[in-house]
């Protein structure tokens, strides 16, 4: 049973509310986040080798989500504002919290990703940013639990092997040059109209918007200089061995509801980057761009260009 009333939600108003407003420059220097990493594999039980894929992470955040729920308050297991002080991590990590404006919401603040290890090992990353690390240790006790507990609708279960966390404080410049080449590591997702498009020409426009929503997160109201975004729509971007990938997964929260994700792979070249441009770009790293990255979308690597 839920209370009578229904308290404030908190963490909206912080979102609202900034303490800071800075340019990147700032942002870059004091920015603040925090990684559970878990290395596991997949128990003996759980059918021989299982080769944990990009498609897998969806069962991997649906797990964590149910084991965020069966230790939340009864007012966010019903999807309302958490009672409780502080907050569950059901309530301030998975549940919404408004918008910075019409049409733009607050982006979760956490995002997933994984990387294969010998044999069957798999080294899983959850991230959470800013004030959202105020649920690290929750948030990281329920990924053990919902490993443990199984993932999909088989339940394959896991043996964890070690957890630790890390700490990022600052993003680092990239080096001199005008130009930088990205590697996407997992799809890239740019979405116009609900469709993946492969033409990325608002790629740091739309990465600008996603890192000032971001920001929010670190107490911070992100403000860009005047014609700063007409500057990135300026930024050239050409393709390599670049392909749209895609699959369909089921939600089982959603009655079995087919769901299509789509994304981007390969590597993408851009050039003609002023400073400002290449501070924004320096974030991607820490910052997925793109959507879908609490699926595992937008890992990246950059690189100067003509590196490789």
């Amino acid at each position: 049973m839920t209370v009578d009333f229904l308290p404030p939600d908190n963490i909206a108003r912080r979102l609202h509310h900034p303490r800071f407003a800075t340019g990147l420059a700032d942002l870059a220097e004091r920015y603040f986040a925090q990684t559970v990493v878990i290395r596991a594999r997949p128990l003996a039980g759980a059918g021989g080798t299982y080769p944990f894929t990009i498609r897998d992470v969806s069962k991997l955040r649906g797990a964590w989500g149910d084991a965020l729920l069966r230790g939340a308050s009864e007012n966010a297991q019903n999807s309302q504002p958490c009672n409780w002080v502080p907050e569950c991590a059901l309530f301030a990590l998975f549940q919404g919290h408004g918008e910075l404006e019409k049409g733009r919401v607050f982006h979760k603040p956490y995002d997933l990703a994984f990387a294969r290890g010998p044999a069957d090992m798999v080294e899983f990353r959850l991230t959470l940013h800013g004030f959202a690390s105020d649920w690290i240790d929750e948030a990281a006790g329920a990924l053990v639990a919902a490993l443990r507990h199984g993932l999909g609708k088989h339940k394959t279960c896991w043996q964890v092997l070690d957890r630790h966390i890390e700490t990022i404080e600052g993003i680092a410049p990239l080096p001199a040059g005008d130009g930088c080449q990205m590697d996407l590591q997992t799809p890239l997702a740019m979405r116009q109209g609900g469709m993946v498009k492969q033409d990325l020409a608002s790629l740091m426009v739309s990465f600008a918007r996603r890192v000032q929503i971001m920001a929010r997160w670190q107490d911070t109201g992100l403000v860009f200089p005047d014609g700063f975004l007409a500057r990135l729509a300026a930024v050239r971007i050409e393709y390599s061995d670049c392909e749209i990938v895609g699959w369909n997964r089921k939600s089982l929260r959603q009655n079995g509801r087919v769901i299509p994700l789509a994304g981007l792979t390969g590597t993408i070249t851009l050039k003609n980057l002023c400073p400002a441009a290449k501070m924004l770009l320096a974030f991607a790293p820490v910052i997925p761009p793109g959507a879908r990255t609490s699926l595992g979308f937008g890992r990246v690597r950059l690189s100067p260009a003509g590196a490789h």
